[in-house]
């Protein structure tokens, strides 16, 4: 009888633990899903980082329609995105017929180039530029350090660059890499 008995409570034993553990895993199913189903419409209304880049070559000059070349500005312009190359000299010209650089300003130690890169109705929230020059042929490709690149901000979306170099420039082509902030 005392054998009965034991049995008896140690399948009870048994019970009240299968009872407390099964109580707890589902207390933690139901926090759980309170926690997703709050969480994840949260997450999704965060505004979401998109990193793009983009780069203007000499071939990008074959399409007439994507740039204008007037009173030594060149205004090179790619869907919402427009970037102005200009200089305070009256010495410059761009790669056409030959395609062998973007914009040249000859003007040997006193060379210098103004530019500016805008993105419309966004907010970027990193913003950098690879500038290479080349010489007169489109050879001899060199990427410019950032210490020679002077870059400012007018607002969230427009970046003022300046190089000034001790030889003349021929600006091979660009590359601009920015992270805005998606709808």
């Amino acid at each position: 009888m005392e054998k009965k008995l034991i049995d008896q409570e140690g399948k009870k034993k048994d019970h009240q633990f299968l009872f407390i553990l099964l109580s707890g895993l589902s207390l933690l199913l139901v926090v759980g899903a309170v926690l997703v189903a709050v969480l994840v419409p949260l997450v999704n209304k965060l505004p979401k980082t998109i990193h793009n880049k983009i780069e203007f070559t000499p071939s990008f000059l074959e399409d007439t329609s994507k740039y204008v070349y007037e009173d030594h500005m060149l205004t090179l312009n790619e869907g919402d995105i427009q970037v102005l190359v200009t200089t305070p000299n009256s010495n410059s010209a761009i790669g056409v017929p030959s395609y062998n650089y973007l914009y040249a300003q000859p003007d040997g130690e006193n060379s210098e180039i103004y530019m500016s890169f805008v993105k419309d109705m966004t907010k970027l929230t990193m913003f950098s530029v690879e500038i290479y020059f080349s010489d007169n042929h489109g050879e001899n490709i060199v990427r410019l350090n950032n210490d020679q690149i002077t870059i400012t901000s007018a607002a969230s979306a427009v970046f003022f660059i300046n190089v000034k170099y001790s030889s003349d420039i021929y600006l091979h082509h660009l590359v601009f890499n920015y992270d805005y902030l998606a709808n």
